[in-house]
C-alpha cells in the first residue's frame, strides 16, 4: 500500500502489483462506479418544451460537437489526430475562435452519443502538409445537449443547442483519503 502511494505521488504511474490491488478493489466496489448503462444518451424526441432542462434553462449556446469514444473531463487534456474533413473544419473554426466546440462520448455499439459533454479549448494546433491536424485540447465546462440544430453528414459536423451545467467546485481529494 505504501509503495503504491509513493509511486503514484512521484511518477503518476502504477506498478503491476498496485494495478492488481486496484482491480480487486474495483471489483469489490463495482456497484459504486457508474456503468455504461447509467449514461444518459441523447435522443431527438422533440419534447424539449416539457423537459426539466427547458423549464430551468441556464446559459444556452449553439456549439459544434465532436463525438468520440471517450469522456473528456473538465481540466483534462486530450491530444487528437483530426483527419475527417468535417472535423478539420470544426477544429479550424475552434482554433480561429469562430466556433465553440464540445466533445461528447459516442457509443459505437449503441450508435448513440451521450447527452452530457464537455467544452474543449484547443490549446495546441499543428496542421500537417496533407491537411490533417494534430491538436491538444483542454476540457472546460460541462454541458447538456438540448437539441441538435444541424445533423452531421459526411460534409458537415454536428451542431447543437446546449445548456452549460453549473458544477460545484470541491476540494481535491488527497491520495491518503482515497486509500481509505
Amino acid at each position: 500500500k505504501g509503495a503504491c502511494t509513493q509511486t503514484l505521488r512521484e511518477t503518476q504511474s502504477v506498478p503491476r502489483r498496485c494495478t492488481l490491488r486496484m482491480k480487486q478493489q474495483e471489483s469489490q466496489d463495482a456497484e459504486s462506479f457508474p456503468s455504461m448503462q447509467s449514461v444518459e444518451y441523447y435522443s431527438d424526441d422533440g419534447d424539449i418544451e416539457n423537459s426539466v432542462e427547458a423549464r430551468s434553462l441556464g446559459r444556452v449556446e449553439e456549439i459544434g460537437l465532436f463525438p468520440l469514444g471517450l469522456v473528456l473531463n473538465p481540466g483534462a487534456t486530450l491530444p487528437l489526430h483530426i483527419f475527417e474533413m468535417r472535423y478539420r473544419q470544426l477544429f479550424n473554426s475552434a482554433w480561429d475562435g469562430n466556433q465553440k466546440m464540445g466533445i461528447v462520448m459516442y457509443d459505437k455499439d449503441k450508435n448513440q452519443w451521450a447527452r452530457v459533454g464537455t467544452c474543449a479549448k484547443v490549446v495546441r494546433f499543428q496542421p500537417l502538409p496533407d491537411g490533417r491536424i494534430l491538436t491538444v485540447n483542454e476540457g472546460e465546462e460541462r454541458f447538456r445537449v438540448l437539441k441538435v440544430t444541424r445533423a452531421g453528414s459526411s460534409k458537415d459536423y454536428i451542431k447543437a443547442l446546449v445548456e452549460y451545467l453549473d458544477d460545484e467546485e470541491s476540494e481535491p481529494a488527497s491520495i491518503a483519503a482515497l486509500e481509505n
